[in-house]
């Protein structure tokens, strides 16, 4: 990898980072301040020539440091996903248990148990993923 493909390689990891710590729409000057935190141990014009891609070389304790907290924040963000998407099967299926209507049981009860399942709570059938790669042979 050439030093330009640093280069570029660090703007788009550096520009990713502010606009997941302060948002696209933030002041440059923001956005510098959350790329030195994020990456520790550099100054704020040093933050300036990353996101704009006018650094000359790049380190690469520079770089492993912000894949490394970019892997961090997406991570996160996909752990919080997953939770606001189990948090409305909860809510769906205490709707759907409300309403009392009769032909919805059996379906709830599947529903509730996926819920246990991916929470990890007592109660549920551990799910076997032995045999996936045949699964994905007939698709």
């Amino acid at each position: 990898m050439t030093a330009a493909d640093d280069v570029l390689e660090m703007k788009s990891l550096t520009n990713e980072l502010a606009d997941r710590l302060v948002g696209a729409s933030a002041k440059l000057a923001a956005r510098a301040g959350a790329v030195i935190k994020a990456i520790g141990g550099i100054t704020e014009n040093r933050a300036l020539e990353l996101l704009k891609g006018k650094a000359r070389r790049v380190d690469g304790w520079e770089k492993d440091n912000a894949r490394r907290r970019l892997a961090a924040l997406r991570n996160r963000e996909r752990i919080e996903r997953e939770n606001e998407h189990l948090a409305w099967l909860e809510c769906e299926i205490a709707r759907h248990r409300a309403s009392g209507e009769e032909l919805r049981g059996p379906l709830v009860d599947g529903l509730e148990h996926v819920l246990r399942a991916a929470r990890g709570e007592a109660g549920a059938v551990a799910v076997s993923r032995a045999d996936e790669p045949e699964r994905a042979a007939l698709k």
